[in-house]
């Protein structure tokens, strides 16, 4: 087994609901515009070297993957450690400027760094950062050189800053790289993990040259 593990994190490709703006949930689908950049970025990740596919259970992240999966000849291992970021249900379908979720959003970010809050159903910081941990340390465990993993782009985020800073990772570290980090729908992010030091290094971020550039610019709502 070789020392180094490289792993390419690929967004969806664009939904209903991020061309909308609204809050989405498992059920989204893509666009026709998100299937076609699906077949470009299917072409880009060719050649590659990737011997395994990992994806978000999510309609979105499967649809995507199933094009891939077809187009490299591999299978598909369906993950829940890899789905999007749980926001609370009562928002579901409504857009950010929506009165519902203006007050819903607000008492999140009011109570952000409280571990013990929830407006509803929702996963906080604390837990979404303890099932990103989970994600990074199943990954580290794989005897693979090179693994595709198909999620979505606000628990990709999650992942890389567990990754990078592990239990220094704190909620204002959260809120200082949330928007910093933007990432277009299929884009590629390329990490690659040493098993003898113990250690992960981001080696490409958001690559999308399969994509015009109107369509790198990225959708905040994952």
């Amino acid at each position: 087994m070789s020392n180094f593990l490289t792993i390419y994190f690929l967004r969806h490709g664009q939904t209903e609901a991020n061309l909308r703006n609204v809050q989405q949930d498992h059920t989204d689908t893509l666009t026709e515009l998100g299937l076609d950049q699906t077949v470009r970025v299917a072409t880009a990740l060719q050649g590659r070297g990737i011997e395994r596919i990992i994806s978000s259970p999510y309609e979105r992240t499967r649809q995507t993957a199933d094009v891939i999966a077809e187009r490299l000849g591999l299978p598909i291992a369906n993950n829940q450690l890899f789905t999007e970021v749980r926001r609370p249900s009562a928002i579901t379908g409504f857009g950010r400027s929506h009165d519902l979720v203006k007050t819903v959003r607000g008492a999140m970010a009011e109570n952000f760094h409280n571990p013990d809050w929830r407006h509803s159903d929702e996963e906080n910081f604390h837990d979404q950062v303890t099932r990103a941990q989970a994600a990074v340390a199943a990954l580290q465990q794989l005897d693979d050189e090179c693994v595709l993993v198909v999620t979505h782009g606000l628990f990709l985020r999650v992942m890389l800053w567990t990754m990078c800073f592990q239990e220094k990772l704190t909620s204002h570290l959260y809120e200082e790289m949330y928007r910093f980090f933007a990432l277009a729908n299929t884009g590629i992010v390329q990490c690659t993990y040493d098993r003898e030091k113990k250690q992960w290094q981001l080696t490409q971020w958001n690559e999308a040259s399969h994509l015009t550039v109107e369509e790198r610019a990225p959708h905040l709502v994952a």
